[in-house]
């Protein structure tokens, strides 16, 4: 069975984008456009993953990574948020809230790939998942801002 991720985006551009990305990947793409949403189809299909957009409607980035990691289930998930770039200034505080990583938006989608790959091992491997907290830091991805 291929790993889940969740993916809390509410424009169907970035979705379209990051299913095929994941499909490619081997991954499979879940989507929810709120956070209401979010918190259901997570509590549901229990994704490996969760990628989530900053400026989610219905609901509010600290909560809902703060809800999602209340359940036992999900207290070592990995989740990562994304922002658009004047949102920057959210990435060091993401962490303080449980999150794994922040990546901004336009983000490079190798890297994007790499970093899943590195927060979920295959599930042949035996490595403990990476701990909240033990994140990936805003200023170890200057390089990921694209000129726009």
């Amino acid at each position: 069975m291929n790993q889940r991720i969740l993916i809390g985006d509410s424009s169907p551009q970035v979705c379209n984008v990051l299913h095929t990305l994941l499909l490619n990947a081997g991954y499979t793409a879940l989507f929810a456009a709120d956070g209401i949403r979010l918190v259901e189809q997570a509590r549901k299909h229990q994704p490996d993953l969760i990628l989530l957009d900053f400026c989610l409607p219905a609901g509010n980035t600290s909560v809902l990574v703060q809800t999602v990691r209340r359940f036992p289930s999900f207290a070592h998930t990995p989740i990562f948020v994304t922002a658009e770039r004047q949102y920057r200034m959210a990435a060091s505080t993401v962490f303080d809230w449980g999150a794994n990583a922040f990546l901004p938006k336009p983000f490079n989608r190798q890297v994007l790939l790499s970093l899943i790959a590195r927060f979920l091992p295959s599930k042949s491997t035996a490595a403990s998942p990476p701990v909240p907290g033990t994140a990936i830091r805003a200023g170890q991805f200057e390089s990921l801002w694209q000129n726009t």
